[in-house]
């Protein structure tokens, strides 16, 4: 019901521009759209690929934990002390809703771990009493939110904000161009500057980023352009040294931006000192070498 009308609300609000604009009534139909963008490879790409596996295996433990495991491997266990026909219908509902959900999404191969939060809602009414009263899973419980809040709140990503925070300190009398890079979306308002354009360039190949610095470059011939790319250090990215970008452009860290942890961009591990200093997000100046 309360999906029906949230797709009614977007149909009325968009229908009169999509008319406008010669697009059909299927345009503001948001499950359709959802499905459609969802089921082409080339749209999904520009934000990352991953296996079918990454929600069961990856981003469901990742996100729930403990309730992940009670809902695999607890459910004979935890279920057959539940006699009352009333609960274990309640309970086979919710597991229902939670395996469908997961298969659902597990179709598209672009898979974050921010598509699965929905599900908190019946794992909680389904094993919180569980985890209540049990105290090694309660212990379990805690510290896993410790450890897992800690990394996410601290660490992961951790460079963008203050990136964002620190445009148009250092030149804030010109207008500069940003190009985020393998990063989570900049939230662009942070950056304090009207006269600063900020791009994101998501997950993209090392040849639209090649042909994005050239645009912003104008082929090299505007001198006077201030183009910065923002990401984690550029070295981590196999093609790099040999590609073209890096062989017409010259990458010159103008500051970093620590700690900064990026799960799609693991550092190199060649040692604990040396590992612990490529956790920085940099920003680069570029220039043309001719």
């Amino acid at each position: 019901m309360f999906a029906g009308i949230f797709i009614c609300k977007d149909y009325y609000f968009y229908v009169d521009q999509n008319k406008q604009n010669g697009f059909s009534w299927m345009n503001t139909i948001t499950p359709i759209n959802a499905l459609i963008y969802n089921s082409n490879t080339d749209n999904l790409s520009t934000h990352g690929l991953h296996p079918r596996f990454t929600h069961a295996l990856v981003n469901l433990p990742m996100l729930f934990g403990p309730l992940y495991f009670m809902f695999i491997l607890g459910n004979v266990s935890i279920q057959s002390k539940r006699k009352e026909e009333e609960k274990e219908k309640r309970s086979l509902s919710l597991q229902s809703t939670i395996a469908i959900s997961l298969a659902t999404l597990s179709a598209a191969p672009h898979q974050e771990p921010r598509f699965l939060l929905p599900m908190l809602g019946p794992l909680i009414i389904n094993y919180g009493k569980d985890i209540l009263q049990n105290r090694w899973i309660w212990f379990l419980w805690l510290l896993f939110n410790f450890i897992l809040g800690s990394f996410f709140c601290g660490f992961h990503q951790a460079g963008v904000v203050p990136s964002l925070l620190n445009v148009g300190d250092d030149y804030s009398r010109t207008s500069n161009t940003y190009l985020y890079y393998h990063t989570y979306m900049p939230p662009t308002f942070l950056s304090r500057s009207s006269i600063n354009s900020i791009y994101d360039l998501k997950s993209s190949t090392l040849d639209a980023l090649h042909d994005s610095l050239r645009r912003e470059l104008n082929n090299c011939n505007d001198k006077s352009s201030k183009v910065f790319i923002v990401s984690p250090e550029l070295s981590l990215f196999d093609d790099f040294p040999t590609h073209q970008v890096n062989e017409l452009f010259i990458f010159e860290q103008n500051k970093s931006f620590r700690p900064h942890f990026s799960t799609e961009h693991l550092p190199h591990f060649q040692s604990m000192s040396s590992f612990w200093s490529s956790l920085e997000l940099i920003r680069y100046r570029i220039t043309c070498r001719s």
